[in-house]
């Protein structure tokens, strides 16, 4: 399901309006029209990318080391460099390409936000 934010708060503010009203066939208008929804193949999840400036001053290795503390990491072909599954990253350093999968504990399963990759 896709929502643009602003349009979602606009048709929110219709419905209640409409709903005081009693005009319940317009409510369920405006409802439908805030939650589309699309076939699969419509879809399609991007990778969430990020990038480091610099290393706050570690060498590479030590750099590597640290991300260890929270990750299982793995060097990977440039081929293989998507992410395979739930809180795995792929991440290119100094010309080499790793794939980084978060420990249990890094994330928290149980709240619906804290298991998002974008938390880690």
């Amino acid at each position: 399901m896709a929502i643009i934010a602003d349009k979602y708060y606009n048709l929110l503010d219709y419905s209640q309006q409409f709903a005081e009203n009693g005009d319940l066939v317009a409510v369920a208008d405006v409802l439908a029209k805030a939650n589309p929804m699309f076939p699969e193949s419509h879809l399609k999840i991007i990778d969430y990318n990020r990038v480091v400036k610099d290393l706050n001053g570690l060498s590479k290795e030590a750099f590597l080391k640290a991300l260890e503390e929270d990750f299982d990491l793995e060097p990977i072909r440039s081929e293989a460099k998507n992410p395979t599954g739930l809180h795995n990253f792929s991440m290119y350093l100094d010309g080499k390409w790793y794939s980084l999968t978060a420990k249990a504990g890094r994330y928290d399963d149980s709240d619906p936000i804290g298991v998002l990759d974008v938390t880690i």
